[in-house]
């Protein structure tokens, strides 16, 4: 992919560029309630950026923003896009030809590996289910 190619070579820059997102939020933004979540060990995260632009949208007159919520996990910048390669249904011909030591280690390393997407799952669950609680959907 040449995006890909782009990153890879050192590209930081987008488009839409930084500025012109952080200026289309403070202008048009309109959910009732936002949650950004951040990840520790992500070099190019722009999350305070984007809650201060959000931030300034719920405060503008016009606005209907209620309520922005950041919150931080372990991971990083790629912990969304982690893939689950372990096929959490098994599929028969596959446990038919693996080894058992493999079988036995199977769900303990799945949820190692995907131990941040499960985190962020679990706060994105949380944080709709208080949505609808609050009857704020």
């Amino acid at each position: 992919e040449p995006i890909l190619d782009e990153i890879s070579e050192g590209m930081t820059e987008f488009t839409p560029t930084s500025k012109e997102c952080k200026d289309a939020l403070e202008k048009m933004y309109c959910a009732d309630h936002s949650l950004i979540i951040k990840f520790r060990s992500d070099p190019i995260d722009e999350s305070e950026k984007l809650e201060n632009a959000l931030r300034k949208r719920m405060d503008s007159a016009d606005s209907e923003v209620k309520s922005v919520t950041m919150e931080t996990l372990f991971g990083s910048h790629t912990s969304p896009a982690t893939p689950d390669v372990f096929l959490k249904d098994k599929v028969p011909f596959l446990e038919e030809c693996a080894p058992e030591w493999m079988k036995r280690v199977r769900e303990p390393v799945r949820k190692y590996v995907l131990r941040d997407v499960d985190q962020a799952i679990d706060l994105i669950d949380e944080w709709i289910l208080k949505r609808i609680e609050n009857n704020e959907v």
